[in-house]
């Protein structure tokens, strides 16, 4: 069998569809499953930032609103910017999120070192048992 023959074969249908039907078929699918993961994302995002303030700002409502207008406005101008702006604006706020866990190493690093010496000198004790 020749390439010409296999490529005939197999242009025109799969599974007994028409080729132009699946591709069609299959874009529609991966949009719908874009759009869906897309949506889910927006919402889990939102609902852990709100969250994480309630939790800082101790439940304030005010507070919460702001939240809640800035997000939505976030929302709605992002697709009006273009894919290098969205994505500068991506990579600002991740780091800026190394922030708050650079001053919490730096505050907790006494009690890092206290617990990590406090795990490591049971396991010695229990080696040098075992050695004698």
């Amino acid at each position: 069998m020749t390439l010409d023959e296999i490529t005939a074969k197999i242009s025109g249908y799969v599974w007994g569809i028409p080729l132009i039907v699946m591709i069609l078929l299959a874009g529609l699918i991966l949009t719908l499953c874009l759009i869906f993961f897309a949506f889910t994302t927006i919402l889990g995002w939102d609902f852990y930032g709100e969250k994480c303030l309630d939790y800082l700002s101790h439940g304030s409502k005010t507070v919460r609103y702001i939240y809640r207008f800035l997000y939505i406005s976030a929302i709605l101008i992002g697709p009006y910017l273009t894919v290098a702006a969205v994505w500068n604006i991506a990579d600002i706020f991740n780091g800026l999120m190394a922030l708050p866990n650079i001053i919490a190493l730096l505050a907790l690093s006494a009690v890092i070192a206290r617990e990590t010496n406090a795990y490591k000198v049971p396991k010695k004790e229990k080696k040098e048992k075992t050695k004698e």
